[in-house]
C-alpha cells in the first residue's frame, strides 16, 4: 500500500526546500514496524547518504530533522492512512519526506477470518 500526500503550505515547501539543498539530500526516509499493542518509528536515513564521513553535515542534518519535527510529521502521515501497524499482526514500512509531499509505504499484516459453517449427517461424523 502506498500514499503520498502534497504537502499545501507553500513556504514550508520553499523552508524545506532551502534546508534539504543546503544538507544535500532529496528526502529523508523514516522506518517504522510494529506488532502485539506497540509500534514506533525505527530510525530515519538521509537520501543521498554522504554525510556520515563529516561531522558538521551530519549535525545540519539532524537538526533539519528536530527543526522542521519531521519525525512528527511522520507519525502524523501514518496516523493519517488510518492503518493500523501497530496492532495483532502489526506490520512495517517506510515514510518519505521531500520538500513537495510526504509518501507512506507500508505493509500491514493483516490476519484474515473466514466464517465456515459445515453440516454433516450423524452416522457421517461416528467415530468407527
Amino acid at each position: 500500500m502506498s500514499k503520498k500526500a502534497t504537502l499545501h503550505n507553500k513556504a514550508l515547501q520553499v523552508l524545506l526546500a532551502e534546508a534539504f539543498k543546503k544538507c544535500g539530500i532529496e528526502y529523508v526516509r523514516f522506518d517504522f514496524s510494529g506488532s502485539g499493542d506497540s509500534g514506533a518509528i525505527d530510525g530515519h536515513e538521509f537520501h543521498p547518504d554522504g554525510g556520515d564521513k563529516d561531522d558538521t553535515v551530519t549535525t545540519e542534518r539532524e537538526a533539519l530533522v528536530r527543526d522542521f519535527k519531521l519525525e512528527e510529521m511522520a507519525e502524523a502521515a501514518l496516523e493519517k492512512t488510518g492503518c493500523d501497524y501497530c496492532n495483532n499482526d502489526g506490520g512495517q514500512g517506510r515514510v518519505i519526506i521531500t520538500p513537495k509531499y510526504v509518501q507512506v509505504h507500508m505493509e500491514e499484516n493483516v490476519m484474515t477470518v473466514n466464517k465456515l459453517s459445515f453440516e454433516f449427517q450423524l452416522e457421517e461424523v461416528q467415530p468407527s
